[in-house]
């Protein structure tokens, strides 16, 4: 599918033709988020601030990343390695996502998953070469690397340290060190909450100017304050008065009971932490980031690691995955896409948002009642896999 997608695009005129498979184009520069960072290590070279303003990018943007990025400004890179750049994180991005899905999910499944890969959310990230998509690559390699020894979990832990250190938002990630002995989990979680902490406060300076200069718009992002400023906006009596904050907590809190209500059973989940682990990582980064920021529609690409997860759950035909799973294709698909940029799209775009939100937190629930230990749990599980009842004794 991967194959077919940039066959076509090449057919329908290469890289400035994009627009014409749903994706908004770039008229003039390519890779134009990688192009901001590139652009930022000339001006760095020679001294000039590029936090709030980056006169060395062709549209004067801000520098809106933490200041390690500028750390390769020494190695003489700038602008005309923008393309080569844009091409190798490209290819990083798509192998690791290739890799994300597992061989036994299914000719459907697969069909499914493409579609999502090829969407234009997704592609949205690769046409502008934005770091995002890296920072999946790395944060899927420390799910897929993972075990419960303690190199390989000290690792998977510096992976997600470093996705952290590079952009913030993956430290929701940090769900996927859970799945091991409840000590060791909390010391290594611990470990990279405290370290991340120590950075943030170290460069909040930065962290503020990156927040006042980052791009906020309704159309081709995602998050539940979106929403919230839309039923604001459609009645005089909700209209200022800190109401947007109010209705977000609102519509928070509703999605929180209606997951609870609906949380899928544990027992359905089968024994594999490799699909688990990705769940983990992804569900905790849409999860988030939907509710506390709002995000251009690029970050949904961490949706690709819930895919596994959910395709397990839908085989069983449960409704709340397939509700899901549908919820997904909807919001890849109609959130960024040109064709779609008119006010109706709240009806597919944004409710479809909310229903991932939910269906993504009642599956967060299930799987969080099995990791408890839930012992009526447990002793339903010993009593299907042992073939009957043992003695009352042995049983307790």
């Amino acid at each position: 599918m991967l194959g077919i997608y940039f066959a076509l695009l090449a057919a329908l005129g290469g890289y400035y033709r994009w627009n014409r498979l749903g994706v908004p184009g770039e008229d003039t520069k390519s890779f134009g988020d990688m192009r901001s960072i590139t652009s930022a290590w000339e001006c760095a070279r020679r001294g000039i601030s590029v936090i709030y303003l980056n006169p060395c990018d062709p549209l004067q943007r801000p520098a809106n990343y933490p200041r390690i990025w500028l750390a390769p400004a020494s190695l003489g890179l700038g602008q005309g390695s923008t393309p080569a750049l844009g091409i190798l994180v490209a290819i990083a991005f798509l192998f690791a996502a290739v890799v994300v899905l597992p061989h036994r999910a299914g000719f459907v499944a697969g069909i499914l998953y493409g579609i999502v890969l090829c969407s234009p959310s997704v592609m949205l990230g690769v046409q502008r070469g934005n770091v995002d998509i890296l920072l999946f690559a790395l944060v899927s390699l420390a799910a897929l690397l993972f075990r419960t020894d303690r190199g390989r979990s000290v690792l998977s832990s510096g992976l997600v340290l470093l996705a952290a250190v590079l952009k913030l938002f993956p430290i929701f990630a940090i769900g996927l060190l859970a799945r091991q002995r409840r000590r060791t989990a909390v010391i290594e979680c611990g470990s990279v909450i405290l370290l991340f902490a120590v950075y943030a406060i170290v460069i909040r300076g930065d962290i503020r100017a990156i927040r006042a200069a980052a791009p906020q718009q309704d159309g081709r992002s995602y998050g539940i304050n979106i929403v919230g400023s839309w039923i604001s906006s459609t009645s005089d009596l909700l209209t200022g008065n800190g109401w947007d904050g109010i209705l977000v907590a609102t519509l928070t809190a509703l999605a929180l009971l209606i997951a609870k209500k609906v949380a899928l059973d544990p027992r359905l989940w089968l024994d594999d932490d490799r699909d688990l682990r990705l769940f983990l990582a992804g569900s905790g980064v849409y999860l988030f980031t939907y509710v506390l920021f709002r995000n251009w529609d690029y970050r949904l690409v961490f949706l690709l690691m819930t895919a596994p997860g959910l395709f397990l759950f839908a085989r069983q035909r449960n409704p709340t995955a397939i509700a899901t799973l549908a919820a997904a294709l909807t919001a890849t698909w109609f959130g960024t896409a040109t064709w779609t940029q008119q006010p109706w799209r709240i009806v597919p775009n944004d409710i479809a948002q909310l229903v991932l939100f939910v269906g993504l937190l009642a599956t967060l629930i299930g799987t969080a009642r099995e990791a408890s230990g839930d012992r009526r749990v447990a002793f339903e599980r010993y009593r299907e896999t042992s073939g009957g009842l043992r003695s009352s004794r042995r049983d307790t």
